[in-house]
């Protein structure tokens, strides 16, 4: 696609959600598994500007739930609403009428991958810390029949091995710890 389409396809975009802004760049995001995501900065009508992250999700995605993005952005609503900290969604379009598929457009989080932190105590600490606030978000109010249910996938996951073990990852403990609790009954 050449940059001007892909510049005015984005900038119609940002009309849409925020018609006195400007597009200023448009890049890619690298490291997405299921969706493309794109990196765009704004100028906005106070001069502020504001990066955003496009999220499409690919085929197989959609595939599995042809309402993922819709999904998404009413789950980000529902977590960040209940203090957990995750990107604010700022818009949805399942119109089609920019991009093939439906795309959401949410806080870009500035920072990066850790694969070798400098203090892997402190990072677990602090994955810890950030993991254990879920279960304690109060979510009682929110309406969560939207989001499919994981135990018939999980079972088949840990249920059926695979011939040869990533052992790069450590996947035979963690299978090891998995199937001993298996089935796990939350409450």
């Amino acid at each position: 696609m050449a940059e001007s389409t892909q510049h005015r396809k984005f900038q119609r975009l940002v009309q849409k959600f925020e018609p006195q802004s400007k597009l200023i760049r448009v890049w890619g995001l690298k490291g997405g598994v299921s969706a493309q995501t794109t990196k765009i900065e704004i100028r906005q009508p106070d001069g502020q500007s504001k990066k955003l992250v496009v999220r499409r999700h690919g085929p197989g995605d959609l595939e599995r739930n042809s309402n993922i993005t819709t999904d998404e952005f009413r789950l980000l609503r529902i977590t960040g609403e209940s203090g957990l900290p995750t990107p604010t969604p700022y818009y949805l379009d399942t119109s089609c009428e920019i991009f093939p598929t439906p795309y959401l457009v949410l806080d870009y989080v500035d920072g990066d991958t850790e694969l070798a932190p400098p203090s892997l105590d402190d990072f677990l600490l602090e994955s810890a810390t950030q993991l254990s606030r879920i279960p304690r978000a109060d979510i009682s109010n929110a309406d969560l029949s939207f989001l499919p249910s994981l135990q018939d996938r999980c079972a088949e996951k840990i249920g059926t091995r695979p011939a040869k073990l990533d052992e790069s990852i450590g996947e035979g403990r963690i299978r090891e710890a998995l199937e001993s609790v298996w089935p796990w009954t939350p409450w």
